[in-house]
């Protein structure tokens, strides 16, 4: 089952006529070259900027990028982490930034509460919560990021090169995070990357070229020259 749906999607020159399911419940990586539209097809999908024409679906409700309810399915079920990650950041420490979701969302106090027992637990990694995120590293501004996008526990993730900024150790530790959101919490992650390690133990891998979105499938399914050519676009 689909959980967004792209339909006959036009922006500039970059992509005509693009239509394209993303799977419910999976972890898939979006691959490409450089200028291929990796990250403009996240912000098309955020209302960041606005096709010429086209419709998505998201969650098996139809919506078109004119109308007024996209902004709020949006903002109730999809979480995402950019390439600058550090400008999403809102909250004075780690425990108010945590919190600014939630609360925007309106949760109920003892939900929120839980949310942030359980997600300091998960983010072991970061800094005491009443630590200033002005005084976080890169590494440390990332990981919050990502925390921040998953506690709301919206149904979809998009990350945009979420790893970028943290060693190997940490980032297999973030991807374990985001494996089990989606076999236990039964989420959805999108995630453009350049981490061949990410890609090979992602559940699907799309590959962007030419105007075109290639679905290549479960990469434990792949050839040995099929994982050459991922490692090649990967680098």
């Amino acid at each position: 089952m689909s959980v967004i749906e792209i339909n006959n999607l036009h922006y500039k020159s970059l992509f005509e006529n693009i239509t394209f399911e993303f799977e419910q419940n999976k972890y898939t990586t979006i691959i490409g070259r450089n200028g291929s539209g990796k990250s403009t097809i996240l912000k098309l999908l955020l209302g960041l900027v606005k096709p010429s024409y086209g419709s998505v679906s998201i969650c098996n409700n139809k919506y078109s990028y004119d109308d007024s309810n996209y902004d709020n399915t949006i903002r109730k079920n999809i979480g995402a982490v950019f390439q600058n990650f550090e400008y999403q950041i809102i909250g004075y420490t780690v425990k108010e930034d945590l919190l600014f979701g939630m609360k925007n969302l309106q949760f109920e106090e003892n939900y929120i509460n839980d949310q942030i027992e359980k997600y300091i637990q998960k983010f072991y990694m970061l800094p005491s919560i009443d630590y200033e995120t002005s005084m976080l590293s890169m590494r440390n501004k990332q990981i919050l990021t990502l925390a921040s996008s998953l506690i709301t526990e919206r149904k979809i993730i998009l990350l945009d090169e979420y790893t970028s900024e943290v060693d190997r150790d940490t980032a297999k530790i973030l991807q374990n995070i985001l494996l089990d959101e989606v076999k236990i919490n039964y989420r959805t992650v999108i995630s453009i990357t350049h981490d061949y390690n990410e890609v090979i133990n992602s559940d699907c891998v799309v590959f962007i070229e030419g105007n075109k979105f290639h679905n290549l499938g479960n990469p434990n399914t792949f050839s040995n020259e099929t994982l050459s050519f991922l490692e090649e676009t990967c680098i």
